[in-house]
């Protein structure tokens, strides 16, 4: 079953929704920066994410 699932970037400035299952699975990222910073990162089909405020605040990261 999907549920609906908020998210933000660390200021707020970008808020999102995704439809994903009530217990997600996330992924631990062995990278330099998220090692450190303790990221997870977890996929979804992009019919499942809703951008809600904040577009004009993302731009392309290139690691």
């Amino acid at each position: 079953m999907l549920v609906k699932h908020l998210g933000s970037c660390h200021c707020g400035a970008v808020k999102f929704e995704v439809e994903a299952p009530a217990d997600l699975r996330v992924f631990r990222c062995n990278c330099s920066i998220c090692l450190k910073k303790q990221n997870h990162h977890f996929i979804i089909p992009k019919r499942q994410f809703v951008l809600l405020t904040g577009a004009d605040y993302l731009t392309k990261y290139t690691f």
